[in-house]
């Protein structure tokens, strides 16, 4: 019998209600407590960690009660890619990250909305709470993301539906999740990417690996920012970046022992 779905989008809907309103909440209680009229760097890493742990916990608790050992319902396990393929996806999710955030510079997006509002707060952090938030946004709340969408929900859905629409709803529902229409756009595209690495390697672990290195180099570049460069210099930054994606697209598809599977 093929497995039933609708849990996955109860769960799904649930965490998106718990985490909205919690996170409100959240932040209410931390601006009336300290008087401000700004979030801070500790607000955002208290609700990042409130997601992590609620994404976390999620996941355990719903592969428990599918029967399956969590390292086969979640995907845990060590996967079919070689480590050299694992570092090719790590560069071809930054090279894709990057050239995201050429086109948003270019358009006149990136500061803007949440990632306008994170630019911001990020540029403020220093010292031991830069640390801080790189373990708890780089690196446990990509972790947990992932654990969540591909190891969660994808391998549900592509044990009904198969691997393509899998990726595809998993990777909508990965944008709805961050709430901005321009910061939806980004985890769209990276969602598609995590999606499709997860099911090459029979295994989350290459999409956490490269999650947590895309988040971690973001924050870095947010936090200590390049100079200016012009129109031309992006352009020829976005070229490069998307050759390296498709370079290591490619490279990867040859180690897709399922290549017609649908």
């Amino acid at each position: 019998m093929r497995p039933r779905v609708w849990p996955v989008f109860a769960t799904y809907g649930a965490v998106l209600v718990w985490l909205l309103l919690a996170n409100l909440a959240v932040v209410a209680a931390s601006l009336a407590v300290t008087g401000g009229m700004r979030v801070t760097p500790g607000i955002l890493v208290g609700t990042l960690t409130l997601n992590a742990a609620s994404l976390a916990v999620a996941s355990l608790v719903g592969s428990q009660l599918s029967g399956e050992p969590p390292s086969v319902r979640l995907r845990t396990g060590p996967g079919r890619l070689s480590w050299p393929a694992v570092g090719l996806g790590v560069a071809g999710l930054l090279a894709l990250s990057q050239a995201a955030d050429v086109v948003l510079i270019l358009l006149g997006l990136r500061t803007r909305g949440a990632l306008g509002f994170l630019q911001e707060l990020i540029a403020r952090i220093s010292g031991p709470m830069l640390i801080l938030t790189l373990l708890v946004a780089g690196v446990l709340a990509a972790a947990a993301e992932e654990l969540f969408f591909r190891g969660f929900v994808e391998t549900r859905l592509a044990a009904r539906w198969g691997r393509w629409r899998a990726i595809g709803i998993t990777a909508a529902g990965f944008a709805v999740f961050h709430l901005d229409p321009v910061h939806a756009a980004f985890a769209l595209a990276v969602g598609l990417f995590l999606g499709w690495t997860t099911e090459l390697a029979a295994s989350i672990r290459p999409a956490v690996a490269a999650h947590v290195a895309n988040n971690c180099v973001s924050l870095l570049q947010t936090w200590w920012p390049s100079g200016s460069a012009s129109d031309g210099q992006r352009a020829g930054l976005l070229a490069l970046s998307l050759a390296v994606s498709a370079g290591a697209i490619v490279l990867l598809r040859r180690s897709d022992p399922d290549r017609s599977a649908v």
